[in-house]
């Protein structure tokens, strides 16, 4: 699908892709890849536990929804900014990502907010 602003997003099913606004989507659950233009800089893709805010890229995320929800980012090509997210909003720091480096994010449910153990992780090429 491509967004007003130029954004194309491409889903892998099975997927739960809703959108939020011309500039931003929530990914329940599946694959997601995202080539973002100059002009669609800080277009937002949400997971139930990520936050992920584009700096002009290529960028793709798995969400999956189990007992917890893993997901997964990695980034082809320009940076990503990612964050933590509970019930009640952001949780902790943003982090930038920047090419050949992934993230992987197992989150599970604390009090009502989701704590996370982040790993980065990057390529060897």
């Amino acid at each position: 699908m491509t967004f007003v602003d130029g954004a194309v997003v491409l889903l892998e099913g099975p997927a739960a892709f809703t959108l939020n606004t011309t500039g931003a989507g929530k990914l329940e659950r599946g694959k997601l890849s995202a080539v973002v233009s100059p002009q669609a800089v800080g277009f937002v893709v949400e997971t139930p536990i990520l936050r992920i805010v584009d700096l002009s890229t290529e960028f793709g995320v798995e969400s999956i929804a189990r007992e917890t929800t893993t997901c997964e980012v990695h980034v082809f090509q320009g940076s990503v900014e990612l964050q933590v997210v509970g019930e009640q909003g952001p949780v902790g720091a943003r982090r930038v990502l920047r090419q050949v480096q992934g993230v992987t994010v197992d989150g599970v449910i604390v009090d009502g907010m989701h704590a996370a153990d982040v790993v980065i992780v990057e390529s060897e090429n």
